[in-house]
């Protein structure tokens, strides 16, 4: 049974959320984000149309809503969930948060630089974030082993690399992809131009190329980092963002030649 009032709050949450950050946002593009009408979402925001699970999940799923979040909107979550969408219930909520929030890669990115202080005053400052998202972070990354922090309070890495799945569908990488979107708007009127590159080409594509394409991507980024990272790695993070879409509209469901 859906509790449609916990998802009426949760979408004027949202929707306030992503205007606080951008004036001009409409419901006309909140409506795309989640993906139904805007006719039908005004109703279901106004408590006008019953909500069946399907059109739930279907919402849930394109608001990249945390574990917690989707338990308070729908009714025994893990029997509805568990059969319905498996995806959920198999993601921790910690890794959920450590995907799905720019900043701890950043922090884990920034700990790796040559300038680095085990000071979250001091990080926060660097990454423009307040002191108490720091602390949070730090206690995420060590809950999940990826830092250590000695009776000092000196922070190290304990971890090299860490990369998430490709074509992983769960709201946790939805939010993440949702945000590098995000910050790559925001940076692109605070950053100037010789510190950043927005690059982008228009072309034909055939999709039987895809997986192609998508392993020609991952050599790059690998062979990119090899060639910009050093031992005595500068004290700045960068974060960077490759984007393939197609522009034309694509049925989903037809077979690859």
């Amino acid at each position: 049974m859906i509790k449609q009032q916990n998802l009426q709050r949760t979408l004027h949450e949202k929707y306030l959320e992503a205007k606080s950050r951008n004036p001009g946002y409409s419901i006309r593009a909140f409506s795309k984000k989640v993906g139904v009408t805007p006719g039908t979402l005004s109703l279901v925001m106004l408590g006008k149309r019953n909500i069946s699970k399907k059109l739930a999940v279907k919402i849930i799923e394109n608001l990249s809503l945390d574990p917690q979040e989707i338990s308070e909107i729908i009714h025994e979550q893990k029997q509805a969930l568990k059969k319905e969408k498996p995806t959920y219930i198999k993601m921790q909520v910690d890794h959920f948060n450590l995907i799905g929030e720019w900043h701890n890669f950043a922090i884990l990115n920034l700990i790796k630089t040559k300038s680095f202080k085990s000071d979250k005053e001091w990080i926060a400052k660097k990454l423009g974030l307040s002191v108490a998202k720091v602390k949070k972070s730090l206690e995420l990354l060590k809950r999940l082993e990826m830092i250590s922090i000695d009776k000092q309070g000196n922070i190290k890495r304990t971890v090299t690399k860490y990369r998430t799945s490709d074509d992983l569908i769960n709201s946790a990488i939805k939010k993440s992809h949702h945000e590098a979107l995000d910050l790559a708007h925001d940076k692109l009127d605070e950053v100037s131009v010789e510190n950043r590159d927005y690059t982008s080409i228009t072309f034909p594509f055939d999709l039987n190329k895809m997986q192609k394409a998508k392993e020609l991507i991952r050599k790059f980024q690998d062979d990119f980092l090899e060639i910009v990272q050093t031992e005595s790695t500068d004290k700045e993070v960068f974060k960077m963002a490759i984007q393939l879409f197609p522009l034309t509209k694509i049925n989903e469901e037809q077979e690859l030649l």
